[in-house]
C-alpha cells in the first residue's frame, strides 16, 4: 500500500528531532569552530524541497520536504535523487540503499550543509564540493549516521510508521519524453526555476535555467522533477 501523505509528514517531523537530537549533540568535534552561538531550527515543507539554509549570522533553517519523503520510497527514484547516488558511490552504509537508510543520509547530507556554512566551505558557485564531502564521510566515519539510522527506525516503530520501499503508484515520466528546446521549470532549494531542455540523457535532462542560479550553466535533472511548459 503506497505510504499517504500524513505519514510523510510524520516522517519528515521524525527527521527533524533526529538531526537535533543526534546530529547536534554528536557533531560538536567534527567541525573546528564551536556549534554553541549558532541555533539550527529544523522544519517540515509540503513539497519535496528538501535544503540547508542560513538566515542569519547564528540562525540556520532545514527544511524536509513530506513529498521527498514519498518519492523516496520508489527504489528507483531513490538512486536518482543525489542523496541516493552519494550511498552508492561513496559507499556509505556499505553501499546498500535502504528506505530508512536513505532516510538518515538525507539528514546528514543537509546537516553536513550546515557544518560546511559555519566552517567557511561554503563558496559561491561551490556546493557539493571537497568541503562538503569531507564533513560528511566524517559524519559518517563518526558513526552518526548509523545512530540516526536506528534512532529512525526505533521511533517510527513506536509510531507505526512504514520505513520499506513501497510499489510505484503511478508511471515515470521518462527522459525521452522531453526535447531540446522545450521550455520546462522545477524546483531549486524551494523556489521554482524556468528553463530550457539543452540536452536528453539515459536518466537524466540537462536543463538550463533562463535566469542565472548561482553559478552552473544547467542543472542535471531526473524527468519526474520537471514540469512542462509552453513557450508564449
Amino acid at each position: 500500500m503506497p505510504i499517504d501523505i500524513q505519514q510523510c509528514k510524520a516522517i519528515a517531523t521524525l527527521l527533524c528531532s533526529a538531526t537535533t537530537e543526534v546530529l547536534w549533540q554528536g557533531a560538536h568535534e567534527l567541525v573546528a569552530v564551536p556549534l554553541d552561538p549558532h541555533r539550527l531550527r529544523c522544519r517540515v515543507g509540503s513539497g519535496e524541497a528538501t535544503y540547508y539554509r542560513r538566515l542569519g549570522r547564528h540562525q540556520h533553517l532545514i527544511n524536509y520536504g513530506c513529498r521527498m519523503v514519498a518519492s523516496k520510497t520508489d527504489p528507483e527514484v531513490a538512486a536518482l535523487w543525489l542523496t541516493g547516488r552519494e550511498i552508492l558511490r561513496r559507499n556509505y552504509f556499505a553501499g546498500e540503499l535502504s528506505f530508512p537508510g536513505l532516510l538518515a543520509h538525507t539528514c546528514c547530507h543537509e546537516f553536513g550543509h550546515f557544518l560546511q556554512s559555519i566552517s567557511g566551505g561554503l563558496g559561491r558557485g561551490s556546493i557539493h564540493n571537497q568541503a562538503f564531502y569531507r564533513i560528511v564521510d566524517r559524519i559518517h566515519a563518526a558513526g552518526l549516521a548509523q545512530e540516526l539510522r536506528a534512532y529512525i527506525e526505533q521511533h517510527a516503530s513506536l509510531l507505526g510508521l512504514p520505513l520499506a520501499f513501497g510499489p510505484q503508484s503511478t508511471p515515470r515520466p521518462r527522459p525521452d519524453a522531453f526535447e531540446p528546446g522545450e521550455l520546462v521549470s522545477f524546483e531549486y532549494r524551494g523556489s521554482p526555476v524556468m528553463g530550457e531542455v539543452l540536452r536528453v540523457n539515459r536518466k537524466t535532462v540537462n536543463v538550463r535555467p533562463l535566469r542565472p542560479v548561482l553559478a552552473a550553466d544547467y542543472f542535471r535533472i531526473s524527468p519526474q522533477f520537471l514540469a512542462r511548459h509552453q513557450k508564449g
